[in-house]
C-alpha cells in the first residue's frame, strides 16, 4: 500500500485497495496457467472464471488486507513447481523467493503451505500403493533412496543455497527495523502470531468443524457443485493432476483445521484448489461422471436455479414488504441493470435445463 501510494502520489482508498485487486487478477492468471498445464485450456479458463467469481475471492480482492496476496503467493509457488519440477535448474531459487515474499505479507503460511503441498504430492503422486511399497517394504537404505528420489527437489545443494537466500530475504526487513529503530517487535509478532498461535491458540477459537461449512460460504455460488466435484475426483482414475489437486485441497484444509485458532477467511488459500476441482467436474461429459457425482451436481444446479429465480422478485420488492431477515439486505442500486442481468441468468438456467450437460450448466 505504501508503494502504491508513492506511485500514484497520494495515500487514498485506491492506493489501499489496489494491491489486493492486482494480486487477485494475478491469481486468476496463475490459475489458468496451472490449469492449462494440468488439464488443458478449456478447463483452465473455466477454473479461472470460477475462482474470480467466487464470493470470498471477489470480496477480499477489494479489501485493504493481506489475504489476497497470501492466496496468490501460495498459488504462484505451486504453479512454478508444477511447471519446473522435472527440470534440473535454479527454479528452486524462485520458489524460495516467492515463499519469502508471501510470508512477509501475512505470516509463515507462505513457507509452510507450499512446502507441505509439494511434499505430500511428491510422496503420493504415484498413488497410495507406490507410497506403501516405498515406505513399508525393503531395507532402510532402499527406503531412504526411495524417499530421496521422490523429494530430490528438496534434498540437493541448490535447495540449500536457495533456502539461505530466501530466508535472508525474509529476515531483511526485520534486520533493517532492528538497525534503524532498535525494534525487535516484528520477529516477536511473527513468533506469537504464527508459532504460538498455531500450537497454543489464544484467540479466534473457532469450532473444529468450522471449515466444513465455511468453505461453502467462501465458494458461493459455485459451492453448489463442490460435493459432487469432490466425489468425482475421488472416484475417477487419478492422474498426476488429480493427485496434485487432492494434495493441494486436503493439506490446506487440515493445515488450518489443526490449530484451535480458526476464522472462516483463514481458509482462503484453498479457493484455487476448490475452483479447479469444480472446473474438472463441469468439464467432464455427463456419461463419464460417477452416478453419485452426477446426482449431486443436478441437485446443486436445481438449488442454485431456485435461488437465482427467486432472488429477482425478492430483491426488487420494497424493503418494508420483504419477509424476515431479508429486510436486512441492501436496496438494489440500479434496478434496470439488475433486471437485465437477472433475465439473462434465468435464460441461462432454461438453456442448461434443455441441454443438461455439465459444460452447459457451467
Amino acid at each position: 500500500i505504501a508503494g502504491t501510494a508513492n506511485v500514484i502520489g497520494e495515500l487514498n482508498e485506491v492506493a489501499a485497495r489496489l494491491p489486493s485487486a492486482a494480486c487477485a487478477l494475478l491469481g486468476v492468471a496463475l490459475m489458468i496457467l496451472l490449469g492449462r498445464q494440468l488439464y488443458g485450456y478449456r478447463t483452465a479458463v473455466l477454473a479461472g472464471i470460477i475462482l474470480g467469481t467466487s464470493y470470498s475471492y471477489a470480496f477480499y480482492a477489494r479489501l485493504a488486507a493481506a489475504d489476497m496476496a497470501t492466496v496468490t503467493g501460495v498459488l504462484a509457488a505451486l504453479t512454478l513447481y508444477f511447471y519446473q519440477k522435472d527440470k534440473n535448474g535454479w527454479w528452486i531459487l524462485g520458489l524460495w523467493m516467492i515463499m519469502a515474499l508471501t510470508s512477509l505479507t501475512k505470516g509463515l503460511v507462505g513457507f509452510v503451505l507450499p512446502l507441505l503441498v509439494i511434499g505430500v504430492y511428491s510422496l503420493l503422486g504415484e498413488g497410495l500403493q507406490s507410497f506403501g511399497n516405498g515406505v513399508l517394504h525393503g531395507t532402510m537404505e532402499q527406503r531412504r533412496v526411495w524417499l530421496f528420489s521422490r523429494c530430490r527437489w528438496l534434498f540437493n545443494l541448490k535447495t540449500a543455497v536457495a533456502a539461505a537466500i530466501g530466508l535472508s530475504l525474509y529476515v531483511l526487513p526485520f534486520a533493517i527495523s532492528a538497525t534503524l529503530m532498535d525494534s525487535k517487535l516484528g520477529l516477536s509478532k511473527v513468533w506469537s502470531e504464527n508459532v504460538v498461535q498455531y500450537f497454543a491458540s489464544f484467540d479466534n477459537l473457532g469450532p473444529v468443524y468450522l471449515y466444513s461449512y465455511a468453505i461453502f460460504k467462501l465458494m458461493a455460488p459455485w459451492c453448489a457443485f463442490l460435493p459432487a466435484a469432490l466425489i468425482q475426483i475421488h472416484c475417477k482414475s487419478r492422474d498426476r493432476g488429480d493427485r496434485f489437486l487432492l494434495a493441494y485441497f486436503w493439506v490446506t484444509f487440515f493445515l488450518f483445521t489443526f490449530p484451535n485458532s480458526r476464522r472462516d477467511y483463514y481458509l482462503l488459500p484453498i479457493l484455487p484448489a476448490a475452483s479447479m476441482i469444480i472446473a474438472l467436474l463441469l468439464a467432464t461429459p455427463s456419461t463419464e461422471l460417477d452416478r453419485r457425482a452426477r446426482a449431486l451436481m443436478n441437485l446443486g444446479f436445481i438449488a442454485l436455479a431456485v435461488v437465482v429465480v427467486s432472488s429477482g422478485p425478492l430483491a426488487l420488492i420494497p424493503v418494508s414488504m420483504r419477509p424476515g431477515m431479508l429486510r436486512q439486505l441492501p436496496v438494489v442500486p440500479d434496478r434496470g441493470i439488475f433486471v437485465v442481468i437477472w433475465v439473462v441468468m434465468v435464460a441461462s438456467i432454461v438453456y442448461a435445463l434443455k441441454q443438461w450437460e455439465p459444460k452447459k450448466i457451467a
